[in-house]
């Protein structure tokens, strides 16, 4: 892979390489080095449509342009996604940059902005769908009208890719799912004990009631 490899996007955006043919051919000065300083931000209330993107993801599918790229580079990607703030890497490059969604649209639309790179500050519109274990994303560069259709042809400068849960989070969803459902029958299991205990405790009532009732009619005797 060449430089371009770096400015990937992930979970929201992935138009890194059409960012880097369409926007910034002029911008690539890569002796300048710069420091960045990390602001401490606040995070963002996190909307329970980001939270179903929330997670670690492989890249199964990555397309740019009608260009599709093979097995060995879909290894060295990986998507990481808490509340709105996402990571993609690409071997040990990390490009990072954090999403906004509009599900009430068809398709449900997104907007992610990088906060890292040379691609810092710009956000790229896309469109996004998202089931239990996988999301798929299609992109335009930079500055570009929003994709219609999840499809990457040729000179669209469109990013298409498809995101599977990893198996340690689908994992990781499923305990949560069963915890979630045992904290839910633990009242009922309460309750069922404590019918149990009461039906258990009925025939010594009855046994008190016929014992009170004879020692009274001993003493009226």
């Amino acid at each position: 892979m060449k430089q371009f490899a770096v400015l990937f996007l992930s979970i929201g955006l992935v138009a890194a390489v059409a960012a880097a043919r369409f926007e910034d051919k002029k911008d690539d000065k890569k002796d300048e080095k710069k420091v960045e300083k990390k602001e401490e931000k606040k995070p963002a209330e996190v909307s329970q449509d980001l939270k179903k993107l929330v997670g670690t993801f492989a890249v199964t599918t990555f397309e740019e342009s009608g260009k599709k790229f093979g097995e060995d580079d879909l290894k060295k990607m990986k998507v990481t996604q808490t509340g709105a703030a996402w990571k993609f890497w690409y071997g040990e490059e990390v490009t990072e940059g954090e999403d906004k969604v509009d599900p009430s649209k068809k398709p449900m639309e997104i907007d992610s902005t990088y906060t890292n790179g040379l691609n810092k500050g710009k956000t790229v519109k896309g469109i996004y769908e998202v089931d239990a274990e996988t999301v798929k994303y299609c992109w335009a560069a930079p500055g570009k009208d929003r994709p219609k259709a999840f499809e990457s042809k040729s000179d669209s400068g469109h990013t298409l890719m498809v995101l599977k849960r990893t198996k340690e989070e689908v994992k990781k969803k499923e305990e949560k799912k069963k915890d979630e459902e045992k904290k839910k029958d633990e009242p009922k299991k309460e309750e069922k004990k404590k019918d149990e205990e009461k039906k258990k405790d009925e025939p010594k009532k009855e046994e008190k009631k016929e014992e009170k009732k004879k020692d009274e009619e001993k003493k009226k005797e």
